[in-house]
């Protein structure tokens, strides 16, 4: 296979490119500011062969205009402009189409993950001189595997609007289009729980109990396959998989998740799915030790508050035939009843030999004994490629998992703003006035 530069028509096709997307962002009352002070008349051309040098055509650009430095200086010390990145990228989706470059698909996809990359990376980094952009930066080079891995520009997030930044670039626009696309069958089962309140878990338990125990898998996500993240990653929802019922895995809320199906929901208490989620990315998509863990969960679960969305959305729901909902922390108390309650709902409630093997396979000891299987190596893969970060992460999920972590790890304050953002997003649309009192009623419904 060519390089990218070739798929995409060489020059001629970027030409093309670069003038459909400079006439969609003069349109855009929000990203035409950047050119508010005019622009050089070869901007077209010039741009054209930056992509094109960078995409892995000829080096014009380095031996006639400049170097990588040059152009990421002219894009920095303007302030953090998030909303005119995220329109900039819009109007690279558009211009694909006008340039006749958009029915590719593989083509489209890298193209876009190349564009939101660049602009979210290396020409956000500096947003608050351009004096702090350092000399001699090559241009990035980038194929149909993602950034070139050459050593250059290559980094974990150090900052919170730059782990924001890699972050969004996992899931591709068009990929979660995709997934809340998708629709089920009636038979299906999607493990619905919010990041870091026991997915990986259930996905283990119930592709377990449909199996009796597989464990031939490389990622549990590849058998029990992500909806928000599949297009992206190359899976097909539709096709057939290793055992009955069909089985997905989703972060969405209610009224997001593509209906029609069967849900199983595990809740947490937020604290502690605070303390899980920075342990997660923690190595992985930020420098240890760089990110405080009272900025990350002030600004996620304070500031923030799909967690809190999520919960609210999917409570109501509680006592619908088709949804399971159950709680983290009465998972560990009795983990064996809980696979019970899950074979009963998929309808294997009357098979003892595979509630035994799911009991043995999806507890702690197993699955860290086989944790590589749950290090969500699909989505580190994808990582490497689109949001610049150096290969090798640790992304285990497989951990103690301890109810009351938030003791140890938050401060008191974070603690206090945590509750108080409960009483005011939770409490109002359910009557509950904290987490534990949720815990007290689930345990009464059921």
């Amino acid at each position: 296979m060519g390089t990218v530069f070739e798929a995409v028509g060489g020059l001629e096709g970027l030409v093309r490119l670069a003038g459909a997307w400079h006439a969609r962002v003069m349109a855009d009352e929000v990203v035409s500011h950047a050119f508010s002070h005019g622009y050089h008349p070869d901007h077209t051309a010039r741009l054209a062969a930056y992509w094109a040098e960078a995409l892995g055509g000829p080096t014009t650009y380095s031996e006639s205009y400049g170097d990588e430095t040059s152009v990421v200086r002219v894009h920095s010390g303007n302030g953090e402009h998030e909303e005119m990145d995220r329109r900039a990228i819009d109007c690279f989706d558009n211009a694909l189409a006008d340039a006749g470059l958009a029915e590719d698909a593989r083509l489209r996809r890298v193209l876009h993950d190349y564009f939101a990359w660049s602009t979210t990376t290396p020409m956000a980094r500096y947003h608050r001189s351009a004096d702090e952009v350092p000399d001699g930066l090559p241009i990035p080079r980038w194929s149909w595997e993602g950034l070139v891995r050459d050593g250059a520009d290559l980094r974990r997030a150090t900052t919170l609007p730059e782990l924001q930044a890699k972050m969004d670039l996992l899931v591709s626009d068009a990929g979660f289009a995709a997934g809340l696309a998708f629709v089920p069958r009636p038979s299906d089962v999607i493990i619905a729980s919010y990041a870091k309140c026991g997915t990986t878990w259930l996905q283990q338990m119930v592709h377990s109990l449909r199996t009796g125990g597989d464990l031939d898998f490389d990622d549990i996500s590849r058998v029990v396959p992500w909806i928000e993240t599949a297009a992206d990653l190359g899976i097909d929802l539709d096709a057939p998989q290793r055992g009955e019922p069909r089985v997905f895995k989703s972060h969405l809320s209610y009224d997001q998740v593509p209906p029609g199906a069967r849900y199983i929901v595990s809740v947490r208490d937020p604290r502690d799915a605070l303390v899980s989620a920075y342990r997660f990315f923690e190595g992985w998509f930020f420098e240890p030790g760089s990110i405080d863990i009272e900025e990350l969960g002030r600004a996620r679960f304070v500031d923030g508050r799909a967690y809190y969305r999520h919960l609210v959305s999917w409570w109501p729901h509680r006592r619908d035939e088709n949804v399971l909902l159950l709680a983290y922390e009465h998972m560990k108390e009795d983990g064996d009843a809980t696979v019970r309650r899950v074979a009963e709902f998929i309808g294997v409630g009357d098979d003892e030999q595979r509630i035994l093997a799911a009991s043995h396979e999806s507890s702690f000891a197993q699955m860290d004994a086989h944790k590589d299987r749950y290090d969500d190596l699909l989505m580190r893969e994808r990582s490497e490629k689109v949001c610049g970060l150096p290969p090798g992460s640790d992304s285990s999920k497989v951990r103690a998992g301890r109810t009351g972590a938030h003791r140890l790890e938050l401060s008191p304050r974070l603690v206090a703003d945590l509750d108080v953002a409960w009483r005011e997003t939770v409490t109002p649309e359910i009557g509950i006035p904290t987490y534990e009192a949720l815990l007290e009623q689930l345990a009464t419904d059921t």
